[in-house]
């Protein structure tokens, strides 16, 4: 008779952990920072002198049946893990990270930082930045630089804090017209971020904390 193995290491100097806990194969969650608010906030280091996800308070990844899925799902040939991970079959996707645009060049900095923020996070190889009107380099421009580095999926996120004309006309019609430059291409356009509350709330109460 097969006896159950106890993924749990009840000789760890932490030990327990967290409240609830059952299972302790994964002593630091892989999907970390998930940034779930459900989960997880926030809180200032004053180690680091800077803001760095905590959860603390989180026992969602030491529970079995949590874990035997991302065992699952790591088998999966079709797990989004494999996305995190930089999976090969992922090189050939590219990303857009579209802003409005400005003529203030600390405008396009941060549009560069939020890039360079996404690329370690998903680990993707060809993820740029690209501005829809006043500043280089347009969508189209990123879209051919893409093209030209053998990206052969190309997901376009509008970095625009409401859906107003850009997102609901503008961007739109920008990527039809390239669609039939690069028929062979996958161009995809994922929602806008005010259509998840998450980010923007959680910004929105940080800003509120800092000076009550």
């Amino acid at each position: 008779m097969n006896k159950r193995v106890k993924r749990v290491n009840k000789r760890c100097a932490n030990f327990p952990c967290h409240d609830s806990l059952e299972d302790c194969t994964f002593c630091f969650c892989p999907l970390y920072p998930c940034r779930n608010q459900t989960r997880g906030k926030y809180i200032f280091s004053k180690k680091r002198n800077e803001k760095v996800w905590s959860c603390r308070e989180c026992s969602w990844i030491h529970k079995k049946e949590v874990v035997d899925n991302i065992f699952r799902s790591i088998k999966d040939e079709h797990s989004v893990l494999s996305v995190t991970r930089g999976d090969s079959k992922h090189e050939n996707t590219g990303v857009v990270i579209l802003a409005h645009g400005s003529k203030l060049e600390n405008t396009k900095e941060t549009a560069q930082r939020v890039s360079d923020s996404v690329k370690r996070n998903l680990k993707l190889k060809h993820i740029m930045p690209a501005y829809l009107q006043l500043c280089p380099p347009s969508l189209s421009d990123v879209i051919e630089q893409l093209v030209g580095k053998g990206c052969r999926k190309i997901i376009i996120v509008p970095y625009f804090l409401f859906n107003g004309n850009h997102v609901a006309r503008d961007i739109p019609s920008v990527i039809e017209k390239e669609k039939d430059r690069y028929p062979e291409i996958d161009l995809i356009c994922t929602k806008g971020l005010s259509e998840d509350e998450r980010t923007m709330s959680s910004i929105v109460v940080d800003r509120i904390k800092e000076v009550i």
